[in-house]
């Protein structure tokens, strides 16, 4: 006997077999959860916090955010600084350099729960 405890139903379900397939989930045969958003459950558990810095001309991407100003963002296990840009609706072409925890990095560097990634567009400027 197996003891279930899903997410958004407030019960707990003896069960003997359980079963997760596709977009359900079945205990004992019967299908108990079925979220109709959800058609891949790996998307409810792989899921990490990271904390992303828009700078300069980029907070455009962020109505209403200050250049610069950290927020918070829940993304897939292991996105890449590549994804997380084509998640922002940022043009590739328009990003010149990304840090991750302080330190720069290529596009195709995976993230981790808690990092902290800032993302630059070129910047002109200074005395000529």
């Amino acid at each position: 006997m197996v003891s279930v405890w899903i997410m958004e139903i407030p019960r707990i379900v003896p069960c003997e077999r359980l079963m997760i397939a596709e977009n359900q989930i079945k205990v004992d045969g019967k299908s108990i959860y079925h979220p109709p958003a959800v058609t891949d459950f790996r998307k409810l558990w792989d899921a990490m916090k990271i904390r992303v810095k828009l700078f300069a001309t980029f907070n455009r991407f962020r109505p209403g955010e200050l250049a610069g100003k950290p927020f918070e963002m829940e993304v897939p296990d292991s996105i890449s600084l590549k994804e997380l840009i084509n998640r922002l609706n940022i043009p590739q072409e328009e990003v010149k350099v990304c840090f991750v925890n302080g330190r720069a990095q290529d596009l195709e560097v995976n993230l981790f729960d808690g990092d902290e990634v800032g993302i630059f567009p070129p910047i002109g400027g200074g005395l000529s």
